[in-house]
């Protein structure tokens, strides 16, 4: 007797059915959404730093989106 194989959708969804994907779809809107509150949070606190904290940390404010981004090196 051979046993049939069925493939998962690429979501990891067991149904397709339209609830369920709107539910995925708003969950990731959801995520999205709050992740750039998150970022902007974060980049507030950085800009709330005043000159002479910036320059014992050895940072400058044009350095702000390069940490947030994950991007930044220290030379």
């Amino acid at each position: 007797m051979a046993t049939a194989i069925r493939s998962r959708p690429a979501l990891g969804l067991t149904t397709s059915s339209p609830l369920t994907l709107l539910r995925v779809a708003l969950d990731r809107a959801v995520a999205h959404f709050q992740a750039r509150r998150r970022r902007a949070q974060e980049l507030r606190e950085l800009f709330a730093f005043d000159e002479r904290d910036l320059r014992d940390l050895g940072l400058s404010r044009s350095d702000f989106v390069s940490i947030q981004n994950g991007t930044y090196h220290r030379d």
